[in-house]
């Protein structure tokens, strides 16, 4: 047993000193995770509207290209485009989302966070129900 967690605390060390402080750093809300070939996806109430976040890899393999279909109300409101590593040592996902107040109008709106290089946020209002670039601080030191 205890051979085992040297084992993984050893992985990860080499984890962390190979690829950096990005490939541990923990996502901020939920993860936008996906089953590889097929379509994953993740519904949420915002306000009076359902959300449904479509994630699915554009191309064949344990890594590359991602979408991120956002779907409000059963209408297409726009497809992001993110990247996603699924390799053994690695499980960074296309992205997060998390419920939040961006605006300050005392109701929660939807903010999408992507993984690439630089990484996007993007916000679906809640009010209108649109979606819109985002300025987010959360993965500007990662790269560092």
């Amino acid at each position: 047993m205890v051979s085992g967690l040297l084992f993984v605390s050893r992985l990860w060390l080499a984890r962390l000193l190979f690829l950096g402080w990005r490939a541990v750093a923990a996502y901020q809300g939920q993860p936008l995770f996906f089953n590889l070939g097929s379509v994953t996806t993740h519904q949420l109430p915002l306000g009076d509207r359902v959300v449904e976040l479509r994630v699915y890899s554009e191309t064949s393999g344990d890594n590359g290209a991602a979408a991120i279909a956002v779907v409000v109300d059963g209408q297409l409101e726009g497809k992001l485009e993110s990247t996603f590593n699924y390799d053994l040592l690695v499980s960074d996902h296309p992205g997060s989302y998390e419920l939040s107040d961006v605006n300050d109008d005392g109701q929660a709106d939807l903010l999408i966070h992507l993984r690439g290089q630089p990484p996007e946020s993007y916000v679906l209002s809640s009010q209108d129900g649109k979606l819109y670039s985002h300025q987010s601080h959360y993965f500007q030191n990662f790269d560092n």
